[in-house]
């Protein structure tokens, strides 16, 4: 069944918009090539046509690109940028190739908000994505959603309806978005040259500035930088938080001695006082089993999707099976990190 934008969002209203364009004839028809314009709102890659332009060479175009009427007799492009482009190509090689120049098209009847979220959510299923286009769907319907709030009554939490609409895990969509917020420009030059992949993206995304323009230095050096090398600098760091924390605090018990006036200093027995180490919350973490672990995590888990991609799996089992879940979980980021 095809995926309908207007029932993710849970609207009645917008429902009924969507009825009534339904209702309508759907009108498709060849248009030139030539008179089919890109719309302003595209983002997603209109890079390596080639196959593309060798299927549409031997087969045709099979699939009715989407558009929508403007001025000038032009049709702005909804979803079909690349398949444009591929023809347009066909057409600048070889002059018999000008069969290829009537294109068949859909005419949609929308506008504004609802325009552009037809774009994404036609473009996120039309072929595989690169997770930097990912995020920037993600970001950009999430910006829409929130436009169309303003307008119309939507029911559910818009990282939700997101993730239903991109049809993914509210938890993905809340790694994408930190991705975006702030991953330094750099290194997400990086991720959308797919250099570096999603994890390793995020995991970066969670660094200071300064951390990821170090690691970025030696990125340059290195010329590659797994998801180990990221979380051995987070790491890092935090162990000299917990080291600049101890000298600090021994420095403070040095200077209240030094003040103390020697006539107010009173002489104690010696006592030997047993050394007890105490270990830190990594170091208990780093020694226990995986099903400990992950009881650990579920305890401190309120499973609203933000945590991991299967916490919908958790809501819908209600908690049953949750530890067994997690030790899921666990296993996928520990493959992604070799």
């Amino acid at each position: 069944m095809a995926f309908n934008m207007f029932e993710a969002i849970n609207n009645s209203k917008l429902e009924n918009d969507n009825q009534n364009i339904k209702n309508e004839k759907t009108e498709i028809k060849s248009i030139s090539v030539y008179d089919l314009v890109p719309s302003e709102d595209n983002f997603y890659s209109v890079e390596d046509i080639e196959d593309l332009k060798s299927s549409i060479e031997m087969f045709g175009v099979k699939q009715n690109l989407l558009v929508k009427e403007s001025k000038d007799n032009k049709y702005t492009i909804i979803a079909g940028h690349r398949r444009r482009l591929a023809v347009l190509k066909l057409l600048e090689e070889n002059e018999e190739n000008e069969k290829f120049k009537m294109m068949p098209c859909m005419i949609e009847k929308v506008t504004g908000i609802r325009e552009k979220i037809l774009l994404i959510t036609t473009n996120s299923t039309a072929r595989e994505l690169t997770d930097f286009e990912k995020m920037k769907q993600a970001v950009e319907m999430k910006k829409l959603l929130e436009e169309l709030r303003a307008e119309e009554d939507i029911k559910g939490k818009t990282r939700d309806l997101v993730a239903k609409m991109l049809n993914t895990s509210a938890g993905q969509i809340a790694r994408l978005e930190n991705i975006s917020k702030k991953l330094m420009p750099d290194f997400k030059n990086e991720f959308e040259k797919e250099n570096i992949n999603v994890s390793t993206a995020y995991e970066l995304s969670r660094l200071e500035e300064a951390e990821q323009q170090s690691l970025f230095e030696e990125y340059r050096e290195k010329g590659n930088l797994s998801i180990k090398d990221v979380t051995e600098k987070s790491e890092e760091k935090k162990s000299e938080i917990n080291m600049t924390t101890d000298y600090e605090f021994e420095e403070g018990e040095i200077e209240v001695e030094e003040t103390e006036e020697i006539e107010n200093i009173i002489s104690f027995p010696t006592i030997e006082i047993e050394e007890k180490v105490i270990k830190t919350v990594f170091e208990i973490l780093k020694d226990m089993k995986i099903r400990k672990f992950a009881e650990f995590i579920c305890s401190q888990c309120n499973v609203t999707g933000t945590f991991c991609d299967y916490a919908m799996e958790c809501n819908d089992k209600n908690g049953k099976g949750s530890v067994d879940i997690c030790i899921k979980w666990l296993k996928m980021e520990a493959q992604e990190m070799e």
